[in-house]
């Protein structure tokens, strides 16, 4: 887990990987990082920009579908690039399917597990702890928790100490539609609650909704009713227009982006 980070300086820096001292470098390092590339691969040729740890407040019940183990698309757990392709028709399965969120759903209902749930004594215990703190004091965000708090895997991982890219991610389809990435867990869990905020990162954007993205960035005026409200669109930032015609033909920018 050290994107951006050369594999020679990574191997030093494993057996560190947990020094308080040495994440905190790491997450401003792969804050910049991130926010580097998004700019030099994205924002400066489109008009609508990306922010690649930005979180959106999105209702959970607006997230119907979930990407598959198998797909055609792999995992972006820091960035957040453009991709073609059916990804976001192929690679996708409604959530309502997922035999883990209905276990979860019956449990918010009932205060009890189902008795045929394939779920162990310790992960329902855990899972049982994070749906009651959620229940009680409402979601909290990454950066608002100790590091590894209400954690369901009893596991160490680098990114419960990253705060924004340890929230649920979602990517964006090419009509707007959002699909659940990561963060299974705690969204199952909002979802059924009923909760009407979720911090969401978005990870993938699909190149038609890019482009829908840079129209409506041009002309605010062209929203229709449709994406009026969708939270990846009422605010966009624009670039200038000149900027983005001399970054295209210039070759030392081409190869700049071309290597990260």
């Amino acid at each position: 887990m050290v994107v951006g980070i050369p594999k020679s300086i990574s191997r030093i820096l494993k057996p560190l990987k947990y020094n308080p001292k040495v994440i905190k470098l790491y997450y401003i390092y792969l804050k910049l990082y991130c926010r580097t590339k998004s700019f030099l691969k994205i924002n400066l040729t489109h008009q609508a920009s990306v922010n690649p740890y930005r979180l959106y407040n999105i209702d959970p019940s607006t997230i119907n579908h979930e990407m598959k183990e198998v797909r055609s698309v792999e995992r972006y757990f820091f960035s957040s690039p453009i991709k073609d392709g059916d990804w976001d028709l192929n690679d996708t399965e409604p959530i309502e399917n997922n035999e883990l969120y209905e276990e979860i759903r019956f449990y918010v209902k009932n205060d009890i597990w189902p008795e045929d749930t394939g779920l162990s004594e310790k992960r329902r215990s855990r899972l049982s702890k994070l749906v009651n703190d959620i229940r009680e004091n409402g979601y909290k965000k990454q950066k608002n928790l100790n590091s590894g708090e209400n954690a369901v895997r009893n596991v160490e991982r680098i990114d419960y100490f990253l705060n924004e890219f340890n929230e649920v991610t979602i990517n964006i389809g090419r009509n707007g539609q959002k699909i659940l990435e990561t963060g299974h867990h705690r969204f199952f869990i909002s979802r059924a609650l009923g909760l009407n905020q979720l911090p969401c990162r978005i990870s993938i954007r699909h190149k038609e909704w890019q482009i829908k993205r840079n129209k409506y960035s041009k002309d605010k005026n062209k929203i229709n009713g449709e994406y009026k409200n969708h939270p990846d669109i009422y605010n966009l930032c624009n670039l200038n227009s000149a900027q983005i015609n001399f970054l295209e033909v210039n070759p030392k920018f081409q190869r700049l982006r071309n290597n990260l």
